[in-house]
Order: C-alpha cells, then sequence, then structure tokens
C-alpha cells in the first residue's frame, strides 16, 4: 500500500477503532530533545551496554571509572529531565478524548503522563520512580529533583576524587546504606520485564482491533511480540517511522501499514482529520 493509499485508510481506521493500542519507542521523543541509544551518535556509541546498560557493568564502571558514569548520567539525565511533551504526545492524548486508548511505552521519560495521558504501560519503567529493592516501596522524583541532580553532576565533571561525591550526588536516584538499597525503577539490559506490565500490554494487544507503532522498529523482543498478538487478534497494525522495514511473504491482512515521516508531524494530522467531526 502506497503513501496516498494508506493515509486514507489510517484515518478510516482510526475513525471505527473501538479500541487502539499505541506503542512507542525513542523516536518519538527524539524532537523533545531526548537523542536515541541506539540509532548513529547515539549514547551506545561511545557507552558500551555491557559495561553502562546493566547493573553488574554499571557497578564496576561507578568504582573503576567513576568520571565515565559521571558523563554516561548527564546524557541519560539531562535530557528527560529538562524534555517537554511534543506534538506527537500531544495528539495522541487529544485522541484519548474521542477513543479507549491503550499506550505502551518502552520509554523511561514519563512524557506521555506529562502530556495528560494516563493510560500508559511502562514497559521498561521510569526514571522518575526510585524502588527499594527489599521492600519493593516505590517513590516517586520530579522533574526538578533530576536537574538538581544533573546540576550536581555538571560540578563533578573537572573534579578529582570523584566517587564519594558522585555517590552523595544521586543519593535521591540511587543509594546503598543500612535502611536498604534504593534504584531507579528502570528495567536494564538482562533484566526481565516486570511481569504484570507485560501480561497487561498482551492484553490490550489482543483485545484492540488498531495498533501503531511509534518511533520503534518494533522489532526488538519481548515488545515485538504485541505486534503479532494485535496481528493474530485481526487489528490493523500501522508504523510511523521516517524508514521502515518492507516485511515479504505476508499477505494484505497481515502486513504492517507504514505512514513514513516524523510522529511529531504524522500523529496531529491522522488524529485532527480522523476525530474533527466527533468533538
Amino acid at each position: 500500500m502506497n503513501q496516498s493509499e494508506a493515509w486514507p485508510f489510517a484515518i478510516e481506521t482510526i475513525k471505527q477503532a473501538n479500541h487502539i493500542l499505541i506503542l512507542t519507542g525513542a523516536g518519538i521523543s527524539a524532537s523533545s530533545g531526548i537523542p536515541t541509544f541506539r540509532d548513529r551518535g547515539g549514547l551506545w556509541n561511545e557507552f558500551t551496554p555491557a559495561r553502562f546498560a546493566t547493573w553488574p557493568g554499571l557497578l564496576i564502571s561507578l568504582v573503576l571509572t567513576p568520571k565515565k558514569v559521571v558523563q554516561f548520567l548527564i546524557g541519560v539525565l539531562e535530557p528527560i529531565a529538562q524534555a517537554k511533551p511534543n506534538a506527537a504526545h500531544n495528539a495522541i492524548h487529544k485522541l484519548e478524548d474521542v477513543k479507549k486508548v491503550t499506550i505502551v511505552t518502552q520509554n523511561i521519560d514519563r512524557l506521555h503522563q506529562r502530556a495528560g495521558s494516563t493510560n500508559v504501560v511502562e514497559l521498561h519503567g521510569t526514571l522518575f520512580e526510585v524502588i527499594d529493592i527489599q521492600s519493593g516501596q516505590v517513590s516517586t522524583l520530579s522533574a526538578g529533583e533530576l536537574q538538581n541532580i544533573v546540576q550536581g553532576l555538571h560540578k563533578l565533571a573537572s573534579q578529582n576524587y570523584v566517587l564519594p561525591k558522585l555517590l552523595h550526588t544521586i543519593q535521591p536516584l540511587f543509594s546503598i546504606s543500612l535502611k536498604g538499597i534504593r534504584i531507579p525503577n528502570v528495567i536494564l539490559f538482562g533484566q526481565p520485564l516486570n511481569t504484570a506490565l507485560y501480561e497487561a500490554a498482551c492484553i490490550a494487544a489482543s483485545e484492540c482491533d488498531c495498533m501503531f507503532v511509534v518511533g520503534t522498529s518494533g522489532t526488538v523482543f519481548p515488545a515485538a511480540n504485541l505486534k503479532h498478538i494485535a496481528k493474530q487478534a485481526g487489528a490493523r497494525v500501522f508504523e510511523i517511522n521516517p524508514t521502515h522495514i518492507i516485511e515479504l511473504n505476508s499477505t494484505q491482512t497481515s502486513t504492517t501499514i507504514h505512514l513514513t515521516g516524523l510522529a511529531e508531524q504524522i500523529l496531529p494530522e491522522l488524529v485532527e482529520k480522523a476525530t474533527q467531526n466527533k468533538r
């Protein structure tokens, strides 16, 4: 299906849908100033996941190369602390006014909630929560608190004997004491997804009649399972990305329909045209 056919088909599908599932990845937040990890120039080009995206690797790096950890944390925390929802996040929230929408996100930036969305499943957790490992108790952090941590990290970037000061600076986000261990409520490499959250996402995929995959390739498992579950349930699946992978050996009903372009440009127009007579 070419673009001239895909657009009106997507608009009509939204109009007719009873339950829309939207799976989002890093691409939806790029225009909010949060760089993707995997693309050219992304953080994983400078900070290898084995050393900075696993707890064993991160703890080793914390002891051996604390200044490198400071740089990594600035690269992760600063864009998220400063980010604001963009037109794509706002369009999804607008769609919720007229349709049942479930958002499943792989992002940890909480921009969907900051745009006003409430039915959000955070598959990989969020940097705005801290969990006590022993008790399971979860507390929240504000964007202002994250910004304060970032300011402290910038001060450490040119200092010596960084480790003690680093541990003090990031204490609101990560701490080890006699009272317990508190860590960011995020899923790092090698960790299983939260079972309850993943089950909720799978249920939404099996119940939806329309799914949008936005800002993610939809090929990384287990999140990629959601697209297959939705297709098996008979849902129309659309992908919004600047580029797309051509699916081979697919029937018309099981093919992902691609809308090529930026999410912050495509989603507002789609939602406006699909809902203009609903409000």
